[in-house]
């Protein structure tokens, strides 16, 4: 079928009678969409993208249209009602164009019409956020969201306006809203963060698809500042939220491309909002890229595009699931629909790497564009080679020199141990207070977890489906996280205004041996006068039925305090060394702030002997700590939950390393995965595993000696803890025993 609906301004046509159509033009254009029509059938990967969105769309379609007068929330109606509008507008024009069926154009026409009448008419929304109200929505951050899905569908209608409902849709919709987001809300639409970049898309876009330079401009560049808006008096220009704020300096698109991004393609607020963001990063570079080739956008800063999108793939465990640091949600993964479109973008833009084409199989979808044809074609075509996970340490900051985040891998198997370390800067308004913070994967799972966010998105029985309040009073804080925790408080005293100033500090950073993999870092200001440095260091020897991972810990503080380094376990309880005493009669939280309030104190122990053990059980593998300990040591089981009377907290379970009155005191820690437990088959292998004794035999200003008795053979590790030259060649006695080796670590077998 063919649209009916006449319109005044119709293709131009050349001389062979084919129609030279300037619509679509974004992310979609003519002669991407000719494409997909004119194979259909030919390519799963794009039969099953339509099939899918076309179930969605003709269900909705059939519907009353409604156009609610904006009040709710994330998670209402009204928000859930335009949110379903834009993403059926859009999936529709996309179908009219592939299918050329007239119900979806129509459908899409009527809906730009509807919006041109209500749109005039909104103020700011009535439950707008206080830095960045919209109108259709409780924030601006949605209103662009909208935006970007309506420019793309009017881009797929264009044709079939008359001249006077374009005028009215150009006017009343898209240059309304466009004007909005950009001069009418500056505080976002100037801001280095997530929101931001999804502003100056939004804007970008609509530019493009009317025409529009000055719209253009702003998108590129930034908005113009009117203090006399009602947006702009409205906003407290101390709120912490509004980290990455500046209304002095130049905005727009180039700016969040030179500074949320380190030149390694690392986010600085972390892979779940790199995932977020990417979507309009590839959607405005795309835009450009079809409207003016010559600014060659993805060439920008060393193909930043590109890194972004593999150094997200490379955030992610081999089940695709994104790491989540900061303000995170868990479940998110690289077959999210941000990440299809970004990985069809480069491979239609740069080098059609044959492993992009693995990850999307994975994904099971295409966008309808250029770039989605070939990706489903060489699908189809049987081009794809497996995508490689590697062990990597990636550099935050828009210079690379804000600390960072390294990813040591076992090796590729789906089934790797995987050893995260966070050394970053703040991270904006989502940053936590995590420094020299640790996860672990393993097996397919998490072993060692983030926390993540607390936030159920879009349910509004959850405070409309915004950040909820334990947020702030758990998931930000240090104690949630893998890392030190002095006197009970969190780094920087939970100040983003301190911590905003200030990474930590690579110490040195080592992939390139078979046996092992190093990362250490140093952190100097979380707590004053207190200086940490922590390294990791997976041993993967092939004579160890299974790699470990070895934590050292070094503190030094002129005074004494109370130090606490926790692991937020995911599994069972199965062995422990030490005495304990459980409280089973009544449960006390284990603080009244920072964190602390939230967990529940389940026991306590201590140990006499040089070290201790802790075993769980997750996905039927055992898990072992060992680790040193002396009489100050105490060792507490809790789980979270407390003073949560609305039950916004997951009931995770943590094991806690208390060390009392401590001034220099160094925590020597490992992981080791072992053995194994059918449930089928009721057979369980090596449930104590294979690391028997763990002890320091050498420490002082300058190195540590750590001897491991793995089975019958001794593991010896030596760490210099003030030179990190590569080069540099070391000679250490130890009991009589001298010890030579270059670079700040050495690993060696007492058999070599």
């Amino acid at each position: 079928m063919v649209a009916t609906t006449a319109c005044q301004d119709q293709p131009k046509v050349a001389s062979d009678g084919n129609a030279l159509l300037e619509h679509p033009n974004l992310v979609s254009t003519a002669k991407g969409m000719a494409l997909i029509k004119n194979n259909l059938g030919k390519y799963p990967l794009i039969d099953h993208s339509i099939q899918d969105m076309k179930g969605d769309v003709d269900a909705e379609i059939l519907k009353a249209k409604d156009f609610p007068i904006p009040k709710d929330p994330s998670g209402g109606y009204t928000h859930e009602k335009h949110k379903r509008n834009y993403l059926t507008m859009y999936r529709a024009g996309m179908l009219f164009q592939v299918l050329g069926d007239a119900k979806y154009g129509n459908y899409v026409k009527d809906m730009l019409l509807g919006y041109a009448e209500l749109i005039p008419t909104l103020g700011l929304h009535p439950n707008g956020k206080s830095y960045s109200p919209g109108k259709l929505f409780w924030q601006g951050l949605n209103d662009a969201m909208w935006l970007i899905h309506v420019a793309q569908a009017y881009d797929c209608v264009y044709y079939l306006f008359t001249d006077e409902e374009r005028a009215r849709v150009k006017q009343n919709v898209l240059k309304n809203m466009g004007d909005f987001l950009s001069v009418g809300s500056p505080k976002m639409f100037n801001r280095v963060h997530n929101h931001g970049i999804w502003l100056n898309a939004a804007v970008g876009l609509t530019g493009y698809v009317l025409k529009d330079d000055v719209l253009i401009k702003r998108a590129l560049y930034g908005a113009e500042i009117d203090k006399t808006l009602e947006t702009f008096k409205t906003v407290d220009y101390n709120d912490p939220a509004l980290k990455g704020f500046d209304e002095n300096r130049p905005a727009g698109y180039y700016m969040q491309l030179d500074n949320l991004f380190s030149p390694d393609g690392f986010f600085t607020e972390g892979p779940y909002y790199q995932r977020f963001s990417i979507w309009p990063f590839m959607l405005m570079a795309q835009a450009i890229e079809n409207n003016d080739p010559s600014i060659k956008i993805f060439e920008y800063r060393d193909a930043i595009l590109k890194k972004a999108l593999y150094t997200a793939l490379q955030l992610s465990y081999t089940d695709g699931a994104f790491f989540p640091f900061n303000d995170a949600l868990k479940g998110m993964d690289f077959t999210s629909p941000e990440l299809t479109l970004a990985l069809d973008i480069v491979y239609q833009n740069y080098d059609e790497d044959p492993q992009l084409l693995d990850v999307a199989i994975k994904q099971n979808q295409v966008v309808f564009s250029e770039g989605g044809f070939k990706v489903a074609k060489h699908v189809s075509e049987n081009k794809a080679i497996p995508f490689t996970w590697k062990s990597i340490n990636l550099g935050d900051g828009a210079d690379g020199k804000q600390g960072g985040v390294a990813i040591l891998r076992s090796g590729p198997s789906s089934d790797q141990l995987c050893q995260i370390m966070r050394y970053t800067s703040h991270g904006l308004a989502h940053g936590h207070y995590d420094k020299l913070g640790q996860a672990l994967y393993d097996n397919g799972n998490e072993i060692l977890q983030d926390y993540g966010a607390s936030r159920w998105v879009a349910v509004i029985t959850k405070r409309g489906g915004r950040y909820l309040p334990e947020n702030t009073t758990w998931a930000k804080q240090t104690i949630a996280h893998n890392t030190l925790v002095v006197d009970e408080k969190s780094q920087f005293n939970g100040d983003i205004n301190v911590s905003s100033k200030y990474h930590s500090e690579l110490y040195f950073y080592d992939d390139s041996q078979d046996t092992h993999q190093v990362i250490s870092a140093k952190e100097n200001n979380a707590y004053p006068g207190i200086q940490m440095h922590r390294t990791f260091a997976m041993i993967t020897d092939s004579r160890l039925l299974k790699p470990f991972v070895l934590d050292i810990f070094n503190i030094k503080s002129d005074l004494k305090h109370q130090l606490d380094l926790p692991f937020h376990y995911k599994g069972e309880i199965m062995n422990i060394t030490f005495d304990h005493k459980v409280m089973t009669n009544q449960l006390q939280p284990l603080g009244d702030k920072n964190g602390y309030q939230h967990l529940w104190l389940l026991g306590k122990g201590k140990t006499k002997d040089a070290q201790a053990k802790f075993t769980w059980l997750n996905d039927g593998r055992f898990y072992t700590i060992t680790t040193i300990a002396d009489s100050n040591t105490e060792f507490l089981l809790c789980r979270l939950g407390a003073n949560d009377p609305e039950f916004n907290l997951r009931p995770d379970p943590s094991f806690i390393i208390r060390q009392k009155a401590a001034k220099n005191h160094t925590f020597v820690s490992i992981v080791e995965p072992h053995g194994s437990k059918s449930l089928t088959r009721e057979i369980v292998t090596n449930p104590y595993g294979s690391i028997k004794t763990l002890e320091i035999v050498y420490q002082d200003a300058n190195y540590i000696a750590v001897d491991v008795l793995v089975d019958t053979e001794k593991l010896k590790v030596i760490l210099a803890l003030n030179d990190n030259d590569s080069e540099k060649e070391h000679d250490l006695i130890i009991a009589d025993k001298s010890y030579q080796w270059q670079g700040p670590f050495m690993k060696v077998f007492q058999s070599e």
